[in-house]
């Protein structure tokens, strides 16, 4: 309904309601834990760490630079 409403204050209040009832309908989970690794290097020696948010790395494109392997190239990494 909040979609489809034009009036900002009644689009608000609808909203607050949808607030309301997720609150008190369905238990609020909040993160006690979250896993955190740290990754320290040499970022002119190793290219291609990948950025991913989950820190999922991708090891077959990490390269090292100046070892005679690879391109010596950073990737543009997703």
């Amino acid at each position: 309904a909040a979609d489809n409403e034009p009036d900002a204050d009644k689009r608000y209040r609808l909203l607050e309601q949808a607030e309301a009832m997720l609150l008190q309908e369905q238990l609020p989970l909040i993160p006690i834990f979250h896993y955190n690794q740290v990754y320290a290097f040499n970022v002119d020696k190793v290219l291609n760490i990948s950025p991913h948010p989950r820190q999922k790395q991708y090891l077959h494109l990490v390269d090292i630079v100046g070892d005679g392997q690879g391109t010596d190239q950073p990737m543009q990494l997703r």
